[in-house]
């Protein structure tokens, strides 16, 4: 999708006069900003701002989890 986007931007700087161009480019960095907050580049292996944040998430909650664990099992040896 970005790949169509990028050249249909393209296309509009090549064509439209400076400030059409101007615009154009404006919005190819604005599309180029939003993709990295999405999914960065996921064909390269790359991670956008909501998949790092989605993982530390996911860590953080694996590290409560076994806390809770430990605890649970630290109070049924007590007993």
């Amino acid at each position: 999708m970005e790949d169509k986007l990028s050249k249909a931007i393209l296309e509009l700087v090549k064509v439209h006069d400076k400030r059409g161009g101007e615009i154009a480019e404006a919005l190819g960095r604005i599309a180029t900003q939003l993709k990295y907050l999405g999914n960065g580049n996921a064909m390269d292996g790359g991670m956008g701002a909501i998949e790092g944040l989605s993982v530390k998430i996911n860590e953080g909650l694996e590290s409560v989890s076994s806390a809770v664990g430990e605890l649970s099992r630290s109070l049924d040896r007590q007993e």
